[in-house]
């Protein structure tokens, strides 16, 4: 086990030897370790991350300085990875009314990182923050929630808003990032009240009324799409760390993997020039469709289509694959149902995220 160079914090990470790891351990590695970097928020200075196997669900779960993720996680934009790193650097306890923040910041750094890293769109960032899903939600209520996954959805559009609120009064010299810091120094339970009190302390005069607003209230903030508020330009269709209000940044650290199946943290060298390609900006394609015979083929033929995109996996850093294929086929004649059975149109639909 390697610790990196900037840091007194070493990252293992633990493969099955049965594990079709998705994305490459060694930026894995890299790239949480640049993360716990940017982030400095004097987290735990040992951090294990086992990869789950199916049939164990997908995403992940931490724990303290451990945590979990899915071998088919990607890095980029929507990672397991960095949102399950979040959750190890969250050292305060929440009362109930702060409850929304563990999984909004996860949420939202996870985001703000892989912008730092350069691992995805415009598109990509503006959708994660402007999420309109539960927006009637009280984050502060998590008994009156809709649904459980409120503070994944409204909590990082508010955080988001709330980043921007913290730049603009602070005139820049303070961020939301400041204020996790604080609450990771906070002792006992963390109220609503504390949060507050630490968010006025950062920004340079209280901004009890937009969070009683926003976090308290059921109003949902419009916070930017534009990279450049965040301090990231959008450059070639990706989005790069800003020269002028970067994230801290980390010192290339060393990576190593054991025969044993054993990863350590971890080189960040080669994330200044990532250009594969991390995603698509196509929602759903429909990739073919036919009639009659055709139709049939083409559903018989679809387990080649999956192969197709296996391939992909093997040859780009980011793959493109889908989230979901639907294969299948519909009659258009009811008597042609009933005598034989035969159906007339097949399709195969690739649906992305």
């Amino acid at each position: 086990m390697n610790t990196s160079t900037d840091s007194d914090t070493s990252i293992q990470l633990v493969i099955p030897d049965q594990s079709n790891l998705r994305a490459n351990s060694s930026k894995i590695l890299s790239g949480l370790s640049r993360a716990e970097g940017d982030l400095s928020l004097s987290g735990p200075s040992q951090i294990t991350i086992f990869v789950g196997m199916s049939p164990l669900r997908r995403g992940g779960q931490a724990s303290g300085a451990e945590f979990w993720a899915h071998e088919e996680s990607e890095l980029n934009g929507t990672s397991t990875w960095f949102h399950e790193f979040v959750h190890t650097q969250q050292q305060y306890k929440t009362a109930e009314n702060m409850q929304w923040f563990t999984e909004a910041s996860a949420e939202y750094y996870a985001v703000i990182l892989a912008a730092e890293q350069n691992r995805l769109t415009q598109r990509t960032f503006g959708r994660a923050i402007t999420s309109r899903q539960y927006e009637s939600d009280r984050l502060s209520n998590p008994d009156g929630w809709s649904s459980g996954k409120t503070p994944y959805e409204k909590g990082p559009r508010v955080l988001a808003a709330l980043d921007i609120q913290i730049r603009n009064r602070s005139d820049g010299n303070g961020t939301l990032l400041d204020v996790f810091q604080l609450l990771n120094t906070h002792q006992g339970d963390l109220r609503y009240v504390d949060f507050e009190d630490y968010v006025a302390e950062v920004a340079g005069e209280r901004l009890d009324q937009w969070l009683q607003r926003y976090v308290r209230g059921t109003a949902v903030p419009n916070p930017p799409e534009d990279p450049e508020r965040y301090g990231y330009e959008l450059k070639d269709e990706r989005i790069l760390p800003s020269e002028t209000t970067p994230l801290p940044t980390a010192q290339p650290g060393q990576a190593t993997e054991t025969p044993t199946g054993t990863a350590t943290a971890a080189d960040n060298s080669d994330l200044g020039d990532v250009s594969e390609l991390s995603e698509t900006d196509i929602d759903i394609i429909i990739l073919m469709a036919g009639i009659g015979g055709g139709g049939g083929t083409l559903v018989i033929l679809a387990s080649l289509i999956l192969g197709v995109f296996r391939k992909l996996t093997e040859r780009l850093y980011q793959p493109i694959i889908p989230e979901r294929i639907i294969v299948g086929g519909f009659n258009t004649g009811l008597g042609i149902v009933l005598l034989t059975g035969t159906m007339m149109f097949g399709y195969v639909v690739l649906q992305f995220t």
